[in-house]
């Protein structure tokens, strides 16, 4: 599974390209008390493991990109 860190608060035009890099869903932007629209990771399992926004220098210091290795999904079926 994916996991995506953010190190940096990522603020306006820049959470924006942020957002442009991954998958429709996995950035979302909000509004924070000061007017200002900051990015959140909302659902990294959405993620094609995209490195995309590492080709930007103004976020490639910002975020950090990992793969979960331990990370399973399954379901358990008793009678």
């Amino acid at each position: 599974m994916p996991e995506i860190v953010l190190k940096k608060p990522i603020y306006d035009k820049d959470a924006e390209q942020l957002q442009k890099c991954f998958t429709q869903g996995v950035i979302e932007l909000e509004d924070d008390n000061n007017g200002r629209r900051h990015a959140i990771v909302s659902k990294p399992r959405l993620d094609m493991c995209s490195r995309e926004a590492l080709r930007y220098p103004e976020l490639k210091d910002r975020i950090e990109l990992n793969k979960i290795r331990d990370h399973f999904i399954f379901s358990i079926e008793s009678a």
